[in-house]
């Protein structure tokens, strides 16, 4: 397991994403890769991760991606290898916005001491 072509994107409020591809421990040749998000609220991190973005809809796999982000609104661009094309690569287009997977900072409680 190990990640491959990492990039870090800056969102809104200071956030960072690590878009990358990960591996998943175990399957067949031709199953393992995937497109992997982590994020932190700063460069340094810690990260936090949350797992591979896209499951495939057959076997197959996805990875190297390259993200884009205007507003609240990431497009996902990455490479595809489904069973039903020979495994050959295919591109994908995703479209997501920000906020599915950056829940809100915790709100502290304005009665509570610090």
């Amino acid at each position: 397991m190990g990640l491959e072509g990492p990039q870090l994107v800056e969102l809104e409020g200071g956030k960072v994403l690590l878009n990358a591809t990960c591996f998943l421990p175990d399957g067949p040749r031709g199953s393992r890769q995937r497109v992997f998000f982590a994020i932190a609220d700063a460069l340094t991190g810690p990260y936090r991760s949350l797992g591979p973005v896209i499951d495939p809809p057959e076997p197959g796999e996805n990875g190297h991606s390259t993200v884009m982000v205007q507003g609240n609104e990431l497009t996902l661009f990455y490479q595809s290898r489904l069973a039903t094309t020979g495994h050959r690569w295919r591109y994908g287009l995703l479209r997501m916005l920000i906020d599915a997977f950056t829940p809100p900072a915790p709100q502290r409680d304005r009665f509570r001491a610090p």
